[in-house]
């Protein structure tokens, strides 16, 4: 939440502990799922990228463990983007 906060308002004040519980207490059943989501992309991620570096090719091993750590995070950061679109409403930022 603190993350989506500071992509939102460009600024670290969004940081503020009130803000970020309260914005969790006033949406937390999408909030948690989102969380299920982003922590299952990353882990998913993570799973992929420790395959990716047991092969024998170093540079393919590389390439295949940056790609998919940069992909979960896009994922992640699109999960986030999602669930701020569907509850605007209730977190009532701006």
């Amino acid at each position: 939440m603190a993350f989506l906060g500071v992509s939102i308002y460009g600024s670290l004040a969004a940081l503020n502990p009130l803000l970020v519980i309260g914005s969790i207490f006033k949406a937390p059943i999408p909030y948690f799922s989102a969380c299920l989501l982003g922590a299952l992309a990353l882990g998913l991620g993570s799973l992929a990228s420790g395959i990716a570096q047991s092969l024998d090719v170093r540079l393919l091993s590389v390439i295949l463990s940056n790609f998919t750590a940069i992909y979960s995070l896009i994922v992640l950061a699109r999960v986030l983007g999602h669930f701020y679109f569907r509850n605007q409403g209730r977190l009532n930022w701006k």
